[in-house]
């Protein structure tokens, strides 16, 4: 698994394109 920051305007798009095969998403700021 690598990580792979995408932009906030189409992050699923983005992701897709990157090849992803699972995301996670963060309802607030990470900590």
């Amino acid at each position: 698994m690598i990580g792979s920051h995408v932009g906030n305007a189409d992050p699923l798009s983005e992701a897709a394109d990157r090849g992803a095969d699972l995301v996670q998403v963060f309802l607030s700021n990470p900590q």
